[in-house]
């Protein structure tokens, strides 16, 4: 396995158990769909900042590309931020009881499922646009298929993440394995198929 690889699987969590252990020392008890929106800006806003940061710190190590690993921390960043935060808008100034226990029901599933495809469109089309996929490749329907079905795959597990490691500091270590591995297929698609 590659040190680009390795690092990109570390990217996901070592952010999340940032958020953990801020989340674990101030006590402040944080979930996905907190009542105080305030908290979960925040705690996106961090996250996604320095996701965004790493990954592409990780891509400008090695591709030697300035431009693109600009624009995928600004993709990655503003994608990410966005689509947490449109989850959390219909839950302000509901608790997460009643009514607002049933939207958390609806809309944690629908971002579950929807955000990988989200935030995995918005990167392959800066992929496209950086013309950095391998010319060899003659298939691009299939090279995006993967791509989707890998970052489903990622945000799925990494929301997954979320939930389990918000919920508990003490954090089976299978989760935290299995985040890794989410953030590891999309490195190993990056260095396969995008061209250095």
């Amino acid at each position: 396995m590659s040190k680009f690889i390795i690092f990109w699987s570390c990217g996901s969590p070592g952010c999340l158990s940032l958020i953990v252990s801020a989340n674990w020392f101030y006590q402040l008890g944080w979930h996905p769909g907190y009542p105080d929106i305030r908290i979960s800006i925040a705690i996106y806003l961090v996250y996604w900042l320095l996701l965004g940061t790493l990954q592409g710190g990780a891509l400008f190590w090695e591709f030697q590309n300035r431009k693109f690993a600009y624009h995928w921390f600004l993709t990655t960043t503003t994608t990410g931020f966005f689509v947490m935060l449109i989850h959390e808008l219909p839950l302000i100034g509901m608790t997460t009881t009643g009514q607002g226990e049933l939207i958390l029901l609806f809309t944690l599933p629908c971002l579950a499922v929807l955000g990988g495809l989200i935030l995995g469109v918005n990167q392959f089309l800066l992929i496209r646009k950086c013309n950095l996929i391998n010319q060899r490749l003659n298939n691009l329907v299939s090279v995006g298929f993967i791509w989707f079905t890998i970052s489903f795959l990622s945000w799925a597990i990494g929301f997954a993440g979320i939930l389990f490691m918000s919920s508990s500091f003490n954090t089976p270590t299978v989760w935290i394995l299995l985040v890794m591995g989410g953030s590891a297929m999309k490195g190993w698609f990056i260095q396969k198929y995008l061209r250095a």
